[in-house]
């Protein structure tokens, strides 16, 4: 879909059973904590606090995990799945890309709660985009090692993204945890 689109028609025409509800229950989630859901573009979504972007939500995305994605899928829309990708303070500025000064993500203020549950950290480490070797040799490619809040993590894409494809109830959890402490550092409030 190319035209402007409310999220919630665009999890009906994009998502199937589980992946509606949890959708859904994630919609609610930040309008009831004063977070307002815009299109942006073809099958995406911004969510915004305070003039601030805080995550981008995308529908029709591959089911494939994102460390194999089809770049060839980006075009062309499946039923079922979608995408949330929370920003998280010190690598969203700059366009979610690590600069060649700083090779590696250190900010940890504020992020102590999820450093110290290995669970937590686990999901999160997992999701950080993986080099797919896009071909872009000018901006990206090959890919990285970075240190993520003291993992070491090999062959990252260089624009560092944390995307949660069809994240599950845990996941979600977490995304939730990383918005509000995106919140908190960047904006002073609590959303949840």
């Amino acid at each position: 879909m190319t035209q402007k689109q409310k999220i919630e028609d665009g999890i009906n025409d994009f998502l199937d059973s589980e992946n509606i509800s949890r959708a859904l229950e994630f919609i609610a989630y930040l309008k009831n904590n004063k977070v307002s859901v815009q299109w942006t573009n073809t099958n995406t979504w911004k969510a915004i606090k305070k003039g601030v972007v805080i995550c981008y939500i995308k529908m029709g995305t591959d089911t494939i995990p994102h460390s194999i994605m089809q770049r060839e899928l980006k075009y062309n829309p499946v039923k079922g799945s979608w995408v949330i990708y929370p920003h998280i303070y010190s690598i969203e500025d700059g366009g979610l890309s690590v600069t060649a000064e700083d090779k590696h993500i250190e900010k940890r203020n504020g992020y102590e709660k999820i450093i110290a549950d290995d669970e937590l950290l686990n999901i999160i480490l997992s999701k950080t985009r993986a080099c797919l070797d896009c071909g872009n040799k000018k901006k990206c490619a090959p890919g990285i090692n970075v240190n993520f809040w003291g993992r070491e993590l090999n062959n990252r894409c260089q624009f560092i993204s944390t995307p949660f494809v069809n994240p599950d109830p845990k996941e979600l959890e977490c995304v939730k945890i990383l918005l509000n402490i995106y919140c908190e550092l960047k904006l002073n409030v609590n959303i949840g």
